[in-house]
């Protein structure tokens, strides 16, 4: 809980930095492919807020954006009309999918993260499909699926390919809705081919 704690300041940090220059950031999709990564994304199984079970494995062929966030995450919350307008972009898109796997989450029981999470989700009138990562038996400290993707600092975004290999990480959210929907959208483009 300590490192989620410091990890939260550290970003928190960044991100008010990286908002006091937010009309200065461009995106520059010849640096995207710099960023690029091709490694087989791992396997899972979730429910998602309807109690559907969702797993990677049935979505192959489809370009999946994995986003990583908590309830108590001020940068995953902020990032969510940013998140909703490219959502907004592909919802006639069969071949993107979106998951918001809420994750890092500390509460006393399974009902009280879903009433913070459905309370969250209305109040910030998003329509996202929402996967409840569940926690490692005997550490109630780590999550299951944001350990086998290494999502330590969230918000975490994953672009992982009709090959079923990511493509893509970012880490954070740097205050601008305008980059976010070129960035994801030309890492959405490139991981369809």
């Amino acid at each position: 809980m300590i490192k989620i704690f410091f990890s939260f300041v550290i970003l928190l940090s960044a991100q008010t930095t990286i908002l006091a220059q937010s009309n200065d950031i461009k995106f520059k999709k010849e640096e995207l492919l710099s960023k690029a990564i091709n490694k087989k994304a791992p396997d899972f199984k979730l429910k998602n807020l309807q109690g559907k079970i969702v797993s990677l494995s049935a979505l192959k062929g489809k370009v999946v954006v994995l986003d990583f966030w908590a309830t108590w995450c001020g940068p995953c919350i902020a990032s969510f009309p940013a998140m909703q307008s490219v959502v907004n972009k592909y919802k006639d898109s069969s071949n993107v999918v979106f998951l918001f796997v809420d994750t890092w989450e500390n509460h006393a029981s399974e009902k009280d993260r879903l009433s913070d999470v459905n309370s969250l989700i209305k109040e910030t009138k998003v329509n996202f499909n929402i996967l409840l990562d569940q926690k490692v038996k005997g550490k109630p400290e780590e999550y299951e699926v944001a350990i086998k993707y290494n999502a330590e600092n969230i918000p975490t975004k994953f672009v992982i390919g009709k090959d079923g290999n990511i493509k893509f990480r970012t880490v954070g959210y740097n205050g601008s809705k305008d980059y976010i929907m070129q960035e994801l959208s030309a890492m959405i483009a490139y991981a369809g081919k």
